[in-house]
This record gives structure tokens, C-alpha cells and sequence, in this order.
């Protein structure tokens, strides 16, 4: 595996991100919401555009083709959702994993609280399969869904929120791996999290 000037620029951009996403106080969704998007967004845009002098299509930001898009996006939603079934059955996720009470009995509150967290899961996944694995999948091949895996683990630590990402994000990865495009990625995994919130809204009120 070789470097190029590239890469150790994208992986300098990757720590420091990371590290002042995790370090920056915040309370609440709508603040986790803002600093995610100016640390794990807006950051490395600006260094796509001013410090490669690239256009963010290094970072996966384009269409690619449609087909393998949509072939893994349908493939990637359905294994998740799989193993989402899965876990409520086997574990305690049903239990623990919650959408607030308050956004569960009111619809437009529920419209808003999932619209929020649709707008902090695309820029989690601008940066996990956007940043990461497109650009870094020519140095790094197949290997770097492990990565952003763990650079998600390290943004989010773990809870139950994690744990139900961390079902959807490996296939993520791997849709925006081979169709070249983090628009897939951040489509099937705000797709999921929303179905899954549905599920446990309705499983609530049983």
C-alpha cells in the first residue's frame, strides 16, 4: 500500500475532524446536529476545495452509476433490516434502543425529531463513506469499511443509537464502495433508521 500527498491529506483531515467532533461540548440533538455538520461536513469540503483544490466528488459526491447504486442500496437496506429483526428478537435492543415519548405521541413532533436525526445520519455518513471510504478506497481497498467503522465507534461511542447504526453503516460503506457515491450510503441508512423508528413506535404502542 503507497500513500500518495492525497491520501496522508485525507487521513490528517479524518483525525482532526474526528477529534474536535468528539471534544466539542454539546446538549442535545439540535447541537449535536450543528457540530456535526460544521466538523464532519463543512470541514472537509473546505479542505477538498482550498487545500486539494478538488472538486468534493473525491469524497464520493456524485451520482456514479445508478445501477450498482441501486442493486447494493436495495441489497445493503435489506440485510440491515435483517439483522435489525434480529436483534430485537435475540438482545435487548427493542428495550433499550428508544424514540422519545414526547415525539412519539405527537406526529409533527415525530416529523421534526426524525428529520433532525435524517440531517445528523447524512452527515455522519458524508463523512464515514463520503470522506472515508471513497476517499480513501483506491490506497486502502475493501479494508477501509473496517476503518470507517471504527471512526464511527470513536465519533458516537457506544450506545444503543450506535448500536443501531452500526447494523446499517458496514453495508453502507460498502454501497458507496462500489457505486462510488455517498448519496446511496446516506439514502439507505436514513431510510433504515427511519423504518426502524417506526417500528419501535409501533412496537410501544401495542
Amino acid at each position: 500500500m503507497t500513500l500518495t500527498k492525497q491520501s496522508l491529506i485525507i487521513i490528517v483531515v479524518i483525525i482532526a475532524c474526528a477529534a474536535m467532533q468528539t471534544a466539542f461540548p454539546v446538549e442535545g440533538i439540535f447541537q449535536n446536529v450543528v457540530v456535526t455538520l460544521a466538523f464532519l461536513v463543512v470541514m472537509p469540503w473546505l479542505c477538498a476545495r482550498f487545500i486539494l483544490q478538488k472538486k468534493t466528488d473525491i469524497f464520493g459526491v456524485r451520482m456514479g452509476d445508478w445501477r450498482i447504486g441501486a442493486v447494493w442500496s436495495l441489497l445493503s437496506l435489506a440485510a440491515a433490516l435483517v439483522l435489525f429483526f434480529l436483534a430485537i428478537r435475540f438482545t435487548t435492543l427493542g428495550d433499550t434502543y428508544a424514540v422519545p415519548r414526547m415525539v412519539q405521541d405527537n406526529f409533527w413532533l415525530f416529523v421534526a425529531y426524525v428529520s433532525l436525526v435524517g440531517i445528523h445520519i447524512a452527515a455522519l455518513e458524508f463523512f464515514l463513506a463520503g470522506v472515508i471510504t471513497n476517499g480513501l478506497r483506491t490506497e486502502l481497498g475493501i479494508a477501509v469499511i473496517a476503518l470507517q467503522f471504527m471512526v464511527m465507534l470513536f465519533l458516537l461511542g457506544w450506545d444503543s443509537f450506535t448500536a443501531v447504526l452500526s447494523l446499517v453503516t458496514p453495508f453502507a460503506a460498502l454501497t458507496a464502495y462500489y457505486s462510488r457515491s455517498v448519496y446511496y450510503a446516506i439514502g439507505v441508512s436514513i431510510l433504515f433508521v427511519l423504518i426502524v423508528d417506526t417500528v419501535i413506535v409501533a412496537m410501544n404502542h401495542m
